[in-house]
C-alpha cells in the first residue's frame, strides 16, 4: 500500500513538471500559429465607412475611417475571419472589429497565464519529487 502511493506520488509529480513546463511550450505555439497583430478598432456603420472612404486622401489615417482605432497594434489569439478588415487604402494594415463592450484573448494574457500556472505546477511537482526520494530513502534504511 505504501509503496503504490510513493510512485503515484511520483507519477503525479512528475507529471506537474511536465505540465509546468510545457504551460510556456503551449503560449509560445499559440502565440507563433494561432495569433495575429492587429489594430482594434471600435467599428462604424457602414455607411459612415463609405462616406469616410470617398473623403480619405492619400497618407492620412487609413484605420479612422473604418472605425476608432486603440492607440497601438497589439496581438491577438484566434481573431474571427469575419471580423478582419484588411482596408484597400493600405494592405499592410490589419484591422480587427471590436465591438464596443465586447473582449478579445490578447497574447500577453496567454503568456501570463503560462507564468501564473506554469511555475507553481512546475515547483509543486519538484517538491512532490523531492517527498517521494525522501519517503524511498526511508523506506530503504
Amino acid at each position: 500500500m505504501v509503496t503504490m502511493m510513493r510512485r503515484t506520488l511520483a507519477v503525479l509529480s512528475a507529471a506537474l513538471v511536465v505540465a509546468g513546463a510545457m504551460m510556456p511550450a503551449g503560449a509560445w505555439f499559440m502565440d507563433r500559429r494561432m495569433s495575429r497583430d492587429v489594430i482594434m478598432i471600435v467599428p462604424h456603420d457602414s455607411s459612415v465607412v463609405e462616406m469616410n472612404r470617398l473623403m480619405w486622401e492619400k497618407g492620412g489615417p487609413v484605420a479612422e475611417v473604418y472605425g476608432q482605432p486603440s492607440s497601438k497594434p497589439v496581438r491577438v489569439f484566434r481573431p474571427r475571419a469575419e471580423d478582419i478588415v484588411i482596408p484597400a487604402e493600405d494592405p499592410s494594415l490589419t484591422l480587427l472589429k471590436v465591438p464596443s463592450g465586447a473582449h478579445v484573448v490578447q497574447v500577453q494574457s496567454l503568456w501570463f497565464f503560462a507564468k501564473m500556472a506554469g511555475i507553481p505546477c512546475a515547483l509543486a511537482g519538484i517538491l512532490g519529487l523531492a517527498l517521494w526520494k525522501l519517503l524511498s530513502r526511508r523506506a530503504a534504511v
